[in-house]
């Protein structure tokens, strides 16, 4: 599925800059996230606010994941708020507990937060050309930002035997959660001591599950 970046900036531009809060355009920038998801990878799947964490991690906009793994976090602020300012704040710390690919936009201005690597950043457009009479996208800035988005959702899964991603994971999988606690109490309750040499880990496991 192509990226229609003249169909997303038409959408940003239906409501003035001024009157724009950080949700208004939360179901076009859905529509992107996913269309560019699907152009790196048709296993990936961006769910719009997951519920946060129970490590006190936060909660992110958007989440990415595939095969039932968390690629990374999607987190948008309003046109024109200061990005920079983010990419230093605690909010952003928080989410980096959670993963260690991170994408910021304002809606026109993303950037990318790879673990190891400096941001990387790349403007679709500015906030005034949303009231131009003429919508018109550069192409070389479409070709940056499409780069961009693929490069971040091309990112691998993350382990998932980090502790704040698998409290995330089995808390939205009760079906995983049960069947760990059910192979808790078989492995306890074994006489068999090779089963029981793991059960340290299960624990570990199990605690995460209801924390």
């Amino acid at each position: 599925m192509p990226i229609d970046f003249d169909a997303y900036l038409k959408a940003l531009a239906a409501t003035p800059v001024d009157q724009k809060t950080e949700q208004t355009d939360r179901g076009a920038l859905e529509r992107l996230l996913k269309e560019a998801a699907a152009d790196a990878d048709t296993r990936l799947h961006v769910r719009h606010e997951p519920r946060g964490d129970k490590d006190g991690g936060g909660r992110p906009d958007f989440m990415v994941k595939r095969d039932a793994r968390v690629v990374g976090y999607v987190e948008n602020k309003r046109v024109d708020d200061s990005l920079d300012k983010l990419i230093r704040s605690d909010q952003v710390r928080k989410y980096q507990r959670l993963s260690d690919n991170l994408l910021l936009t304002d809606y026109l201005d993303f950037v990318w937060l790879k673990k190891g690597q400096d941001p990387q950043r790349a403007r679709l457009a500015h906030s005034t050309d949303l009231s131009a009479k003429r919508l018109a996208l550069k192409p070389e800035a479409t070709d940056q930002v499409a780069k961009l988005l693929r490069a971040f959702f091309s990112t691998a899964p993350q382990n998932i035997g980090r502790g704040q991603t698998l409290a995330v994971e089995l808390a939205e999988n009760p079906v995983l959660a049960c069947k760990l606690n059910s192979l808790e109490n078989r492995v306890r309750t074994s006489s068999d001591p090779r089963q029981r040499a793991h059960l340290g880990a299960l624990d570990d496991l199990t605690h995460f599950a209801v924390s």
